[in-house]
């Protein structure tokens, strides 16, 4: 997964900037680049520091279509326009301007306005979760399959319900090197906590974070804290557990278990999503059958394209709606692995 781009005080200030000249609430800015509105938040607040490429892509291109519309519409200064259209333009990553095809890069989470994002079959079953009172759910699939993607995905929908959502790809915690012994894996286990209750603290609104947590203080930390807004339906997504190696993603796991057993007794309005990458057989294996994996349900299971996924993909990025060379060759050579597939037409 790409790593971020450190964005510096002049970024942050023409972004913030921006919504106000262009009319648009942060929420409104959100939902139109398929963000949630806390990432966003985050980043024009300087709480994170960073942000992925493709991210600052899809910001860039929903406010130039909003630009695009103002202008048109007389809205606008074509002098006020031209300085926001050259200094969003900046952030692109391919040049894509308004009213082009937005092709998504390969790598990455895919927004669902891009031309190759594809609904998938699993899709509706991730998505019907946020109908359910409670959930743990767990979406388990081979590398480049589309995880991030779909819980992605739930992220925004979720947050487009009045669910507050906060999303960790599990990489930007994991210690740089894996823990090999118990004991430095609790000790990259406290970092974890203590990692995840200072971004859950800017995300819902806590209060301090104590600054010894730790593992063994977080659940009663972060019980106290809900307690004070228990109507705020909440959803903590973890994706590529996987990445912290097995020391680390099992102790993350009975971490879940404690909290689903405490909303449970404490009726705590929060659910949870966990990205399970099978790649690396041996983290998945050790998880997926420790007995903290028990208070999972449901376990969807995600594939690579099917071949009527691959076929609505192929027409939506060519064009082309008869099976030829191309469509043959990139089947045949790829079987429906999004990553390869579209990287390959690329």
């Amino acid at each position: 997964m790409a790593r971020g781009q450190q964005l510096g005080d002049n970024d942050r200030a023409f972004l913030k900037a921006l919504l106000p000249r262009l009319g648009m609430t942060q929420l409104d800015f959100a939902r139109s680049a398929s963000l949630s509105q806390g990432w966003l938040s985050g980043v024009l607040s300087g709480a994170r520091p960073t942000a992925e490429p493709a991210m600052l892509d899809r910001m860039a291109a929903a406010a130039l279509q909003f630009l695009k519309e103002r202008h048109e519409q007389n809205q606008i200064e074509e002098a006020e326009a031209l300085e926001l259209r050259q200094g969003l333009e900046g952030y692109l990553l391919s040049g894509l301007r308004p009213g082009e095809r937005d092709i998504s890069t390969p790598g990455g989470a895919v927004p669902a306005r891009a031309v190759n994002y594809v609904t998938r079959e699993v899709e509706r079953e991730i998505l019907d979760c946020l109908k359910q009172n409670t959930f743990t759910l767990a979406v388990e699939g081979p590398p480049q399959c589309g995880i991030t993607t779909l819980l992605k995905r739930l992220e925004v929908e979720a947050d487009k319900d009045g669910v507050e959502v906060a999303f960790l790809d599990c990489q930007e915690a994991a210690p740089k090197d894996l823990p090999a012994t118990d004991r430095e894996a609790d000790e990259a286990m406290d970092r974890f906590c203590s990692f995840l209750a200072e971004m859950l603290a800017y995300e819902w609104g806590f209060g301090e974070v104590p600054g010894s947590i730790g593992r063994p203080g977080f659940p009663a930390w972060l019980r106290q804290q809900m307690a004070s807004g228990r109507y705020k339906l909440r959803l903590l997504i973890l994706d590529d557990l996987t990445a912290v190696g097995p020391r680390l993603a099992l102790q993350i796991m009975s971490l879940i278990r404690v909290l689903h057993n405490a909303r449970a007794e404490a009726n705590l309005p929060v659910n949870f999503a966990i990205g399970m990458n099978c790649q690396f057989e041996t983290v998945w294996d050790k998880v997926t059958r420790s007995s903290s994996y028990s208070v999972v349900y449901p376990q969807i299971q995600v594939d690579w394209f099917s071949e009527d996924e691959y076929t609505t993909w192929f027409k939506a990025i060519t064009g082309e709606e008869a099976r030829g060379a191309l469509f043959d060759s990139l089947w045949g050579k790829y079987g429906g692995q999004p990553y390869l597939t579209h990287l390959a037409y690329t």
